[in-house]
């Protein structure tokens, strides 16, 4: 007794001493409980989709070391209203996060899937840390499910980490090199995490991630037989987890050391100071697990028990195996509770180590005790105090002003003391019973021996008779029986064989008469292709030389008779174009057959501009483009120039027109655009076409380059074939895109110029010499209210233009009639002018009246 309050005395002390010492200590980093709640209830608030989404993802993250299905529900959640959103970032996340959330469910064949996307959406995000976490995630699955292909990816993350100096990415592409390592049990491993944990720990995350590492070494030493090594990081572990107040991470990180003591040191007594303090946490937070980590520390203690049970049964020490029976008893019901009702913690156990065994072995009374009441008054005050201890500890972790771990520690010492007062008073009442009872035990074995030996003399004989002709029977029996079990096994066994064997020939022969039957198809049917691509040949060889000699010389004639004159006949000009349609597409063949490598064709490059061959293109096929009413909007500015030969360039968009016109239904809309930008370190011009004519599927994009093109390629002759030749022969790159309505095509030139390097006059057409000075005073210009009115609706389509759009502002010119008025003439005259030299201050006075 002296010692006990000698001990809590010590007890008291030391609690006023740490609380002390930690009034101005406090934990910075929240642990993921907090985190949970906190989400839980700013989820009941949130109504923006933007903040749900970002909620989601963050319980997502959270539960995934604690419950994997509900991870990956919220992943789930987050997933579809990002999509909902059209949020590229947030879409990303959730997808890592529903294949982290599979990959900690053991679903690997479900996890790469949505890693791999969105690995696609970080790329397109050009946010390289998150590209880093994903790789790290995809190597840490093929580690489970394919070493062999993890390495790629590992590497991959480690680049990529090492030039963004994202310090968790490097971790964790060494920690993952590590565990490849290990998986092959590769000693290689020991450097990789050592590397690991060389990388800055400077956040709560990173000091997280350093935990993860050494559990992985302390694994490592432990699958090498080094258990104290493996102790050591454990160990190691075990302190970052505590600053940082991971309770899912010490449970799991006590229970390993606990079992390292248990299984392979065996140290019983040291692996129950561990295991009771992963119990004593996962205890007091169960209601953030699945109640699995209660369990596990549940089965390790009870394991204990049994076995120091049976070592002191061995060492003769009878009493305390007799405590410890009693404690492997009680544990396991309470293990089988908790595993019929995993959220239940409120029933009582026992924890007892071995040196408050030998406490309760000193305090057991010898002498009988008459007293009937279960619990003395004493000890009901010394339980009292207990409990005052136990509320004091928890106030102290609430307020953080002690760790988890320390706070487990002293929790396990509380129960011991409480314990051993129960299992003291338990064995009182156990002495009592077996006193009152050990002469009626004597009565009732004496009576019972006599009437056994009566009844044994009676019947013995009778018994022996009974007994031998029964086991005579039986032999007789059970060999009949066992002579036809034989024989009916051995005719089931010869008949399954036997209809085994027919069923496998007729099988395979069914197989090979099939295999014979469909090659000989395939063979009939690659001859019959054979025979027609060889006619296809003959025939477009014909085809081409009837172009070329009989075709293009008419046509051509017929083109230089009809050059149109200025007013010249409205079917003139559109004989005139549609004969150059032709001779441009019969150029494009011939091109396409003669010149099959991109860096055999002759080119005569030169700065000119984007813009002003876009205008020629256009003026050649406009009275067509009028006649089936496409409009066109050519959005590019007259700011950038390339390197390209022009009459290549035009031709290239005069095919983009011919096919425009061939493809879009009448009323349709073409866009032109043309913006700078890198590409591979290059300064290149980036030219887009649209319109909103026929599709092409996406099955059908890689063919549209085809010299024969399928009719779902939108083909045109051999116009595509040729643009794509003459694109790569200028250095530059072509390529479709998806659309869903109408056709997007982009390509580039090379040397992209800046607009100070601009020769306006060669940009506008304007002949040298020719000044950009306004002949009208247009501050001097006064309209009566009738020219306003006449004017208004040109106005208005000015309004909705700007100065640099110069060919809608030449479309709304043409319509303006002066029918002889003066200033009306001149108004127009100097819009002209301010249109042709981009004068945007004349520009915005003339059209703002």
């Amino acid at each position: 007794m002296r010692l006990e309050w000698k001990c809590l005395r010590c007890f008291w002390v030391s609690l006023a001493i740490i609380f002390g010492g930690l009034i101005q200590t406090s934990y910075a980093q929240q642990d993921r409980s907090y985190r949970i709640i906190t989400n839980q209830n700013a989820l009941l608030g949130a109504k923006a989709d933007t903040q749900r989404v970002k909620i989601f993802n963050e319980l997502a993250e959270d539960y995934q070391y604690t419950d994997g299905f509900k991870s990956l529900d919220y992943a789930r959640q987050a997933f579809e209203i990002a999509k909902k959103l059209r949020d590229s970032s947030a879409t990303a996340r959730s997808q890592k996060n529903i294949g982290n959330a599979y990959f900690r469910l053991k679903n690997f064949n479900r996890a790469p899937v949505y890693l791999q996307q969105a690995l696609s959406g970080y790329q397109q995000l050009k946010n390289k840390s998150g590209e880093a976490d994903v790789l790290n995630m995809l190597a840490a699955v093929y580690i489970e499910e394919n070493p062999d292909k993890a390495q790629d990816y590992i590497d991959k993350a480690l680049k990529i980490s090492q030039d963004e100096k994202y310090a968790p990415g490097i971790a964790t592409a060494y920690q993952n090199q590590g565990n490849y390592y290990a998986a092959k049990d590769d000693d290689k491993a020991l450097n990789a995490y050592q590397k690991a944990l060389e990388v800055p720990a400077d956040s709560s995350k990173n000091l997280y991630q350093e935990a993860e590492i050494h559990r992985s070494l302390g694994d490592y030493q432990k699958k090498k037989r080094e258990y104290d090594k493996a102790i050591e990081h454990y160990q190691n572990e075990l302190k970052i987890r505590d600053q940082v107040g991971d309770k899912v991470g010490l449970t799991e990180n006590l229970k390993n050391v606990g079992l390292v003591y248990q299984r392979y040191k065996k140290d019983d007594e040291k692996a129950l100071e561990y295991l009771f303090q992963s119990y004593v946490v996962a205890k007091d937070y169960n209601d953030q697990f699945d109640g699995q980590r209660l369990v596990n520390a549940l089965e390790g203690i009870v394991d204990s028990y049994g076995t120091l049970a049976e070592t002191r049964q061995d060492e003769g020490k009878l009493q305390e195996a007799r405590q410890y029976r009693q404690l492997y008893q009680s544990y396991k019901k309470r293990l089988e509770a908790v595993k019929n009702n995993p959220k239940n913690t409120k029933v009582k156990t026992i924890y007892v180590p071995k040196y408050i065994t030998k406490t309760i072995t000193r305090n057991v009374p010898t002498n009988g005790n008459n007293n009937t009441n279960p619990v003395p008054e004493s000890q009901k005050v010394r339980l009292l105090q207990i409990q005052k201890r136990r509320l004091a500890i928890d106030n102290l972790v609430k307020a953080k002003r002690i760790s988890v771990l320390e706070a487990a520690k002293k929790r396990a010492e509380l129960i011991n003391q409480e314990d051993s007062i129960r299992l003291s008073q338990k064995d009182k009442l156990i002495t009592e019973l077996k006193k009152d009872t050990s002469t009626k035990a004597e009565k009732i074995t004496t009576l019972t021996q006599e009437k056994a030996e009566v009844e044994a003399e009676k019947n013995q004989r009778l018994w022996w008779l009974l007994g031998l002709a029964l086991l005579a029977l039986l032999i007789v029996l059970f060999l009949l029986y066992r002579k036809r079990q034989v024989k009916k096994k051995a005719e089931k066994e010869i008949e399954y064989h036997k209809n085994k064997s027919v069923n496998r020939i007729n099988s395979q022969q069914r197989e090979i008469n099939e295999q014979k039957a469909t090659l000989q198809k395939q063979a009939d049917e690659l001859d019959q292709t054979k025979v027609k691509l060889d006619e296809v040949t003959i025939e477009k060889e014909g085809l081409s030389k009837v172009l070329k000699e009989d075709i293009a010389p008419p046509v051509k004639s017929i083109v230089d008779l009809t050059i149109p004159e200025a007013g010249e006949d409205i079917n003139r000009v559109m004989v005139y174009q549609s004969g150059m349609q032709v001779m441009n597409l019969m150029a494009n063949v011939e091109k396409v057959e003669e010149n099959n490598d991109p860096g055999s064709v002759i080119l005569h490059q030169e700065n000119h501009s984007i813009y002003k061959v876009s205008r020629s293109a256009l003026d050649k096929v406009s009275d067509l483009i009028k006649k089936t009413g496409l409009h066109v909007d050519n959005q590019i500015k007259p700011f950038f120039y390339a390197t390209f030969d022009y009459e290549v360039v035009e031709r290239i968009f005069l095919n983009f027109f011919a096919n425009a016109l061939k493809y879009t239904n009448p009323n349709g809309k073409v866009i032109l655009n043309a913006q700078p930008i890198k590409h591979e370190d290059r300064d290149v011009l980036e030219v887009v076409f649209r319109d909103n004519g026929v599709s092409v599927p996406e099955d059908k994009l890689h063919r549209v380059f085809d010299k024969f093109p399928p009719q779902e390629a939108r083909p045109a002759g051999s116009t595509w074939a040729f643009n794509k030749m003459m694109i790569e022969a200028h250095g530059g790159k072509v390529e479709v895109l998806p659309a869903d309505e109408g056709l997007h095509v982009t390509f580039t030139l090379p040397d992209a110029k800046s607009l100070e390097d601009v020769d306006y006059n060669d940009l506008l057409g304007v002949k040298p010499g020719t000044t950009g000075e306004l002949d009208i005073d247009i501050d001097n210009l006064e309209f009566s209210e009738e020219e306003k009115e006449a004017m208004a609706p040109f106005l208005k389509e000015f309004a909705n233009l700007e100065y640099f759009e110069t060919s809608a502002l030449k479309a709304v010119l043409n319509k303006i009639d002066p029918q002889g008025n003066s200033n009306l003439t001149k108004w127009k005259n100097a819009l002209e002018q301010a249109i042709l030299y981009l004068d945007e201050e004349s520009y915005n006075k003339l059209t703002q009246l």
